[in-house]
């Protein structure tokens, strides 16, 4: 191809000048020069030019140590990764930094990898790592990542756990209790309750996750005096931390004044465990007469005299109370009942566990 001003006369000079396309590589090119003579001597020059396309592409980085979301339980890590230019222009990496700070051993040459390092200190919570490799090219090439790591610190606190149902130092008359409470990890870690204990048996509905609360219960049987009471909530985390709250409650029987007999009766039937106890022969009937107030009435077959009927063992007491009102409906001629209403009677006295007598 002619060059552009490639002529000159006599012992002129000429500075002529060619666009050249080049191609990616070695690109050789041959320069021939003819004089002005009849004969046309020529001169051949030739010279080999090297083409390298920009590097326009940042280099490949990459985190080996953690990854994105990971939970931590320790409030400083080591973070590792690589970097390399290899196919991106290989120029080698310049650096690599972390949250603006140069990693250790973050340099390579070429296509070499650069194996960096850092040590980062985290707060409770999310924490962002932004990391940024550069290329040896000249435009220093970039390629940035980021990554969240969470601290959480370990867990070394209990759970709450209380009492609602007695208070320490609580005086019953039962030999049974049903002890109830409530436990929660909320706001202590928060990992929820594995288990509640009363006096080392586990409780009913003693499990929760997360921020729940657990509404526990349990049966305990007392002895007469002082009752010391032990409950343990433990949460799931993996310490399965412990609390423990401890009350007394002061177990005192109901006792009879001497000579007197614990007897209560009550309408359609006895209280669980009880056994009855009666002179002359007693039924529960449900007509004949239709009882006046609930489902059965007791009747007796036999003829006039004094007449007494009560039940004795429940498993649990009939508690009475100062007001309570006491209605016995006693009919005389059960064919005339309407004759013998004026038979009811109320009694308001409070007699303890005595009984009722009627």
């Amino acid at each position: 191809l002619r060059a552009y001003n490639d002529t000159a006369v006599g012992s002129g000079t000429a500075y002529w000048n060619r666009n050249v396309t080049l191609t990616p590589g070695a690109n050789t090119i041959t320069v021939v020069a003819c004089d002005n003579s009849r004969n046309t001597n020529t001169a051949t020059v030739k010279l080999t030019i090297r083409y390298s396309l920009p590097d326009t592409a940042g280099p490949v980085v990459s985190i080996t140590s953690h990854t994105n979301g990971q939970t931590v339980a320790t409030n400083t890590i080591s973070l590792l990764g690589t970097a390399t230019d290899a196919g991106r222009g290989n120029n080698g990496i310049w650096s690599v930094t972390v949250n603006g700070e140069r990693a250790a051993n973050d340099t390579a040459v070429g296509s070499g990898t650069a194996n960096w390092s850092k040590t980062l200190t985290l707060n409770p919570g999310s924490n962002t790592v932004t990391v940024n490799a550069r290329d040896n090219s000249v435009n220093l090439n970039t390629t940035t990542i980021g990554l969240t790591i969470n601290y959480l610190p370990p867990d070394t606190t209990g759970p709450d756990v209380s009492v609602t149902s007695h208070a320490d130092g609580q005086v019953v008359d039962s030999g049974e209790i049903v002890l109830a409470g409530t436990g929660s990890d909320l706001g202590r870690g928060n990992n929820g309750v594995r288990s509640v204990e009363v006096n080392g048996e586990r409780a009913n509905n003693d499990v929760a996750t997360g921020t729940g609360t657990v509404f526990w219960s349990k049966s305990v049987n007392l002895v007469p005096g002082a009752n010391t009471i032990t409950v343990t909530a433990r949460d799931n985390s993996a310490a399965r931390n412990a609390t423990t709250t401890n009350l007394v409650i002061y177990y005192t029987p109901a006792t009879l004044a001497a000579g007197t007999t614990d007897r209560v009766c009550m309408e359609d039937s006895m209280p669980e465990c009880a056994f009855n106890a009666a002179s002359g022969t007693w039924e529960w009937i449900d007509r004949d007469p239709v009882p006046v107030s609930g489902r059965l009435a007791l009747r007796v077959r036999q003829g006039p005299g004094l007449r007494s009927w009560w039940f004795a063992g429940a498993k649990k007491p009939f508690h009475v109370n100062i007001g309570d009102s006491f209605v016995v409906y006693v009919y005389l001629k059960p064919v005339r009942k309407a004759e013998n209403d004026h038979a009811a009677m109320a009694r308001r006295d409070f007699l303890g566990t005595q009984g009722i007598l009627g």
